[in-house]
Order: structure tokens, then sequence, then C-alpha cells
């Protein structure tokens, strides 16, 4: 019993350690007791995104890190201003600023603030000098930003690197506080527009000292909490009055949690956390309480953890992003010490509680809202997403012990999604039994009747038996030997129509020309890798689950690579399917979502400014009655002019004050019908007079607008019942414009999929036009 004791006594005076470390430096985050201000209303300003109709959704803070370190260390109180000294660090700090880029340093948002405070709220009694305002704020990130930049500055002067260690960095915070209280703001600007730096140097060398003795602390009392040896289940039982078996409790696991917000890059098992902040909130929320293991046993949710984790590549994701093999590892150790009756101590229990944790809310938040950061692809992608919060939902599941739930709940509902999970499969299947293809061999074109070496090679690859000699009787017909000299069944080098046909095939699935010729785009086609398609079909699983889980009951669904647009029915079904035209490379279509509330018949086109002075007014300058023979019209705030009395030669992109508009008619580029759902792109849905380039197989032709072929019988389709055909018809033979309001608004989304499959189940994919997949493959692949 004394051996019991002993470690338990040792054990706790560790923790103790290990809780008195981990509050040192974590106890700016919590508020003095006795304190009138919280941080809650600063982190909110600067951690938490804006809604548009906010105060602050122009502003961006700058020094986010430093910001919230600053006044935390200050116990979120104000700075600037105090009952005593009021406004005279601002005044001087406003005189610096003056001087300076001012865009960059908030000085339009703090003058504005400063006079609402000085003219308004302070002689009325209004203003509390005790708490902290926005304004405080607002200079602290001015101040910290143009210090960091002198800062920086100086030392590229001085042939030194910039420096990017937070804890460097710090040391502006130090220096803001001196100067505050020393009432110097002003010379400390002066010093560092000098290059005088050498204070700062000295202070951020004490703090990355500071920093090191600290984390050596740290780990330390980690290294000695985890060499503490087992606890076996048999030295417990010999006495009934021997305390209660260690486990993971609310203060380690409340303090670690504590620990990692504000250490986020710090490594639990050598394993990097990615939601430190859902992770802390998880655990807020539920009093700090393990959901994976007592101590005693481990939860069988943790084997549903693990067998869910496991099936993330047929998602295409990957696993390993969600800490797969130190969980196994941990699983299996926890096991062989539950087997052996050992009690693991807290430190490890909390360290895998973590882990699991951590892994279960990575991974549901990719499956929720796809794993690329959409945002550093530099994409026009404006589509509505997800923007769920998974912690609750876990917590339900865990409890209710059906972890496979939660990620079922989280993944994308689509019958689309699911048909190209499938596929993936039967491509990764198909990979592993026969292997990769072999590549053809350029050449002349293959077509219907020829005879070339490279038929066998085509035959093997699109899985064309080789023909075999035919029986032909003595009584054959003149008929019979002529089909089988076209055919040439018994020619093993022969193009014949059995693999005419699966050629045409081919092409179709891969968005080529289908015309049954083998040319160069064909050849390129068959000898893509089997590996290249199968991430590509992983890339386009990223983009469904960049779509909210429920686009509605009726939708349109245009997908930009297939040249395709769909009305979308209850239950996600084609109710109609139509080819369109998309922009061009340099003019892309972008991927966004909005609702189509009108129909336009007969509309006026309004010519964007971008197509009215680079490719219109040059035409004018050699014949102003070019408006004329195209029907158009010169605008001035709404007033029609005479092309003829306008100095056409004397105006340029800059000078250019018209509105050129194009009247109604058979010659307007919009065509008779346009399908308007409002939005910032400008880009719609319309009619064209170039209707021969719908017979192209990459329709990629237009200003960014999509054109569509018989955009009429989608007119009848979507006004139904209300309008009929015979009542449209009556619209466009009228010729005049004319606004039709939709029976309710109908959601458009514009996409960008460049694989699919259709609802015969048959795998396509369509050109990248846009060239988008590799950068989306790019970050799928990184951890």
């Amino acid at each position: 019993m004394t051996h019991f004791f002993e470690v338990k006594q040792s054990a706790c005076l560790l923790t103790l350690s290990l809780f008195l470390l981990l509050f040192t430096h974590y106890q700016g985050i919590a508020q003095d007791e006795n304190s009138d201000t919280s941080c809650d209303q600063l982190y909110e300003w600067v951690l938490i995104p804006e809604k548009e109709d906010s105060a602050l959704s122009k502003i961006s803070f700058y020094e986010t890190d430093l910001l919230t370190q600053f006044y935390t260390q200050q116990n979120c109180r104000a700075v600037w201003y105090d009952n005593q000294k009021q406004w005279m660090d601002i005044d001087a700090f406003l005189q610096v600023l003056r001087s300076t880029r001012q865009h960059r340093y908030h000085l339009a948002a703090i003058e504005k603030r400063y006079t609402e405070v000085r003219t308004l709220y302070e002689p009325s009694g209004l203003f509390d000098f005790n708490k902290l305002d926005i304004l405080d704020v607002l200079l602290s990130d001015a101040a910290l930003h143009y210090a960091h930049k002198l800062w920086q500055d100086a030392r590229i002067r001085q042939g030194k690197a910039p420096i990017t260690d937070v804890n460097s960095l710090s040391a502006l915070n130090d220096e803001l506080s001196y100067v505050l209280e020393g009432g110097a703001v002003v010379e400390f600007y002066a010093a560092l527009q000098q290059g005088d730096i050498k204070h700062l140097e000295q202070t951020a060398v004490v703090h990355v000292e500071a920093e090191k003795n600290l984390a050596k602390s740290r780990q330390d009392s980690l290294i000695q909490l985890k060499s503490q040896p087992v606890i076996t289940v048999d030295d417990i039982e010999k006495d009934e009055k021997t305390p209660k078996v260690p486990t993971v409790n609310d203060r380690i696991l409340a303090d670690y949690v504590k620990f990692l917000s504000d250490h986020p890059d710090s490594l639990v098992l050598d394993e990097k956390i990615y939601r430190v902040k859902e992770l802390a909130n998880f655990y807020k929320d539920n009093n700090y309480s393990p959901i994976w293991h007592d101590g005693k046993e481990t939860n069988p949710i943790v084997e549903q953890l693990m067998r869910s984790v496991a099936t993330a590549e047929a998602e295409g994701l990957n696993p390993d992003d969600y800490h797969f093999p130190k969980l196994s590892e941990l699983y299996q150790a926890l096991a062989e010490i539950y087997k052996n009756k050992q009690i693991p101590l807290p430190v490890f229990l909390t360290e895998t509680e973590l882990l699991f944790t951590d892994a279960a809310l990575h991974y549901g938040q990719h499956l929720r809202t796809g794993k690329v950061n959409i945002d550093s692809l530099g994409l026009h992608y404006d589509v509505k997403r997800e923007r769920e919060n998974l912690n609750s939902l876990l917590q339900t599941t865990a409890d209710q012990r059906s972890i496979p739930t939660f990620f079922e709940y989280a993944k994308p509902k689509h019958p689309m999604y699911a048909r190209l999970k499938k596929q993936l499969a039967e491509a990764k299947k198909d990979l592993t039994s026969k292997g990769e293809h072999k590549a053809m061999a350029t050449g002349r074109m293959l077509q219907l009747g020829m005879s070339d070496n490279r038929v066998p090679a085509l035959r093997e690859r699109l899985g064309i038996p080789a023909p075999k000699p035919p029986v032909v009787k003595k009584d054959s017909t003149t008929q019979t030997q002529q089909a089988l000299k076209v055919d040439s069944l018994y020619n093993p080098m022969a193009f014949d129509s059995t693999l005419y046909k699966a050629v045409f095939d081919f092409q179709q699935k891969h968005g080529l020309g289908a015309d049954g010729i083998v040319g160069s785009q064909t050849i390129a086609a068959l000898n893509t890798p089997k590996t290249e398609r199968i991430e590509q079909i992983k890339v386009n699983l990223e983009r469904w689950r960049w779509l909210a889980h429920n686009l509605g009951d009726r939708y349109i669904f245009v997908n930009i690579p297939a040249f395709k647009l769909y009305v979308m029915e209850k239950g996600d079904a084609v109710g109609l399917e139509k080819k369109v035209m998309v922009g061009k490379a340099y003019t892309s279509t972008p991927v966004f979502s909005d609702n189509m509330d009108y129909i336009e018949v007969n509309p006026y086109w309004n010519v964007p400014f971008s197509i009215a002075t680079k490719e219109i007014l040059p035409i004018l300058q050699r014949n102003p009655s070019y408006l004329v023979k195209e029907n158009m019209q010169v605008l001035s705030r709404g007033k029609a002019l005479n092309p003829y009395a306008i100095n056409w030669k004397g105006l340029n992109k800059s000078n250019f004050r018209y509105q050129i508009r194009q009247k109604p008619g058979r010659k307007n580029a919009l065509g008779l019908i346009k399908f308007m759902f409002p939005n910032r792109y400008n880009v719609y849905i319309h009619d064209t007079q170039s209707k021969s380039l719908f017979s192209k197989s990459v329709r990629a032709f237009s200003h960014g607008c999509i054109r569509l072929e018989k955009p009429k019988e989608l007119a009848e389709y979507l006004l139904a019942p209300k309008y009929s055909k015979q009542d449209i018809a009556d619209l466009f033979k009228a010729g005049k414009n004319k606004k039709v309001r939709m029976p309710y608004p109908l959601p458009v989304f514009i996409t960008y999929f460049t694989s699919w499959v259709d609802e015969q189940g048959n795998l396509r994919f369509g050109p990248d036009i846009y060239e988008r997949d590799e950068a989306v493959k790019v970050q799928l692949g990184k951890n």
C-alpha cells in the first residue's frame, strides 16, 4: 500500500505544478473578479468576422495577435484615456498618424469616433472612461502596426532579416505600454523613424529567452508526469480506503485546453491540433468532461471513430489528415494497458482525449464545408456554404454512442455526390486490379475504314475484344462480302464500326467533340493516367462539399465545364436540360448563387463599359453609323443623343461618359429573352444570335454571361401553368420590352464541376477550361 500512496502523492504534486505552470501562462485570458471589464467585447471586435450591417464591417485589424495579447496583459482596460490624463496621448498620436500613409492606420475611423466622443458623448456625460471603447482598440492597433512597420524598415536598412517570431514582436506591447505611461508617444515614433531600435531589440531578446525557459519548464513537468509508473488495479483493490482511480478530470482537461488556446501551435503527442478554437468551445460547453474514456476503459465510441476516420478515403480525403496513424497507435496502447489491469495517468488520458476530439471535429468540418480554403485560390466563388457549428452534434452523438451518425450528418446529401463517390471507389478498384493502362502512340488521325498498327492498342484501351475471323459460307452474297470488306472483321489492324462506336462513346464521356475520329485531343484523353482521373474525381467531390447541403426543392443548376443548364425538380430529378455557352478563359463566368426574380422578354442590352470602350468605340471612331446599323442608342443620363453630333475620335476609356444600349429586336445581342437573377457580377442567362456555336463541344465564347440554347422552352417550362405557350409567343411577337415576374424566386447555382455522373450512372468528364483543378488538387494533398 505504501507504493500506491507514494505514487499517488507524487502524481498529485506534479499535477498541481503543471496546473500552476499552465495557469501562469493563461491567467491573462481570465478576468480579475473585481474588474468591471471583460475581454469578450474585445475578442468579438478583433477576432470574430463582422456582419455586413456592423459598424466594423469595413475595418480589418492589422495586428490581431499582438492586439489581443496587449489587452489581456492590461486586463482589457482602456490605455489611451482615463479620468486624469484623458486625451493628451490621443492628440499626440494623431499628429504622428497624419504624417503617414493615413489609410493604412485607421485614421479616418479613429477621427470619426474621436469626434463623436469629444463633441457628443463626453459633454453629455455618456462616455465611460473606465470602459474599453472601440476608439481605444483602433488606436492601439494603429500604434502597434505603425511601430511594427518602422521596426522592420529599420532592420532592413541595417541589413537584418525581418522579425516574424511572435515572441520577439511582443516587445512592441511592452514599449507601447511604457510610452503611454510616460506620455512619450511622439518621441517614441520619432526615434523609430530615425532607425533607433536598440531598446526594442533588447526587449525582444528578453521575451524570446523567457519563452524558451517557460517551454522547457512546461516540457519538464509533462515528462515527469508521463514518467510515473502506471498504477495497477490489483494495488488499488488491496484497500477499500484507497482514493478514487486517477482519470481525466475537469481540472487537468480545462488547464490543457486553456494552454492550447494560448499556444495553438503546441503539439500534443507530436501531433498538431487543427481545431483549437472549436475544441476549446466544445469542452467549455460540456464542463470539461471527457467523452472518449473514463480511465477504466475506452468508450466503444472510440472504435466507431476509428472506423469512421478510416473511411475518409472513400470521400476523397486522407485519413492521415485526421491523426489516424496516431489514433491507431493510442487505441492499441490503451487496449494493452486495460488488458493488463493498469490505469493510465491523467496527462496521457487527457492528450488522447484531445486528439480523438480534434480528429472528429476536423474530419466532420471537412465533410461539412470542404478541406480547401476557397479564398486562397483567388477565384470568383460566391456560393452560399454551410456555417454550422458541429460541437453540439458531436456531444449528442457521443452521448448516444452513435459517432457514425455525426459523420453521416456532415456529409453532403446531394445524390450527385453519392454517385461520384461510387465512381471513385470503382476507379480505385479498377486501378488496383488492372493497373495503369498503356499509353497510345501519337500519329495520324484514325477513323472508320482505316488500317493502322495502333488499332490493337486502341482496342485494348477501350476494352473492345480483338476481332475473330468470321465463318463465311460458300453461298454468301455479294452484299455480305462487301460488308466484310468495309468492317474488315478478319483484320486486327482495321478501324471497324464496333471500334468507331466505342471511340464515339469515349469522346462523349470525356467532353470531346464526338465524331468517332481519333485525333490528338482524343489520344491525350486516352493517355490520361487512371491516377490522374482519380484525383480529378476527388477534386470534384471537394467542390460538392463547398455547396450548401440543401439546394432547395426546385432550382436551376449550371455546370460550366459541362456547358449545360439543368432545371432540377424535387428529389434532384432533371426536369429540363439545355446546352449553354459560358465565358472565355479571360472573361470567365463566375461561380455563384442567387435567386431568379423575373424574365425579360424583348430585352434591351446595356452594353458593359469594358465592351463599349474596347470594342465598340474604335468602330465608332471610324464609322458613327454603326450604332444605327446595329439598332443601338447612345445615352447620357438616360437621354438618347444624336450619334453624329458626338466627337468619337476625341474619346477614350478615361473620358467616356456615355451609355450605349441596344434596343429590342432580332439583332439584339441578348436575343429575345433574358433570365434575371440580379448579382454583383452582372451575369445572367440569355438568348443569343450565335446559335451555330451550340454545335461545338467546347462552348466558351461569351464575355461571362450564360447564353442559352432554345431559351423559349425554358421560359415555357418555368412560367407554366400561369403562362401558356401561346401567351409567351404573344409576348415575343409584340416586340415590346416586358418584365415577367417569376411565380416565386428560383435559386440559381452557377457551378464548376469537371467530373460528374449523369442520371444513367455514367461517369463524365469536362474540360478544365479555367484551369482550376490543379490548385484544388494541391491543397487537398496538403496536411
